[in-house]
């Protein structure tokens, strides 16, 4: 799992160097699943300033972004995850 991790922040770079707004969907859905195996790997720390970044990121998107994982993310950090 962690490896998935580092491949999935090694796409999450590239698609910063990019920088246009489609790609930054795909940002946020990334930082979400690297939120997720910190959370299965219980590194719960991790997990929430990932969620906690893509929150914020998915708020500058606003509406352009994925819903549902928006509502996810503020439901997991709401709850302390």
């Amino acid at each position: 799992m962690e490896g998935a991790s580092l491949h999935l922040q090694k796409a999450v770079e590239i698609y910063r160097k990019d920088g246009e707004e489609l790609i930054e969907s795909d940002i946020i859905s990334c930082l979400f699943v690297i939120g997720n195996i910190h959370n299965v790997l219980n590194q719960k720390d991790k997990a929430i300033g990932v969620w906690a970044e893509a929150l914020e990121s998915s708020n500058e998107l606003g509406s352009k972004g994925h819903g549902e994982i928006h509502r996810t993310l503020g439901s997991l950090l709401s709850a302390g995850a």
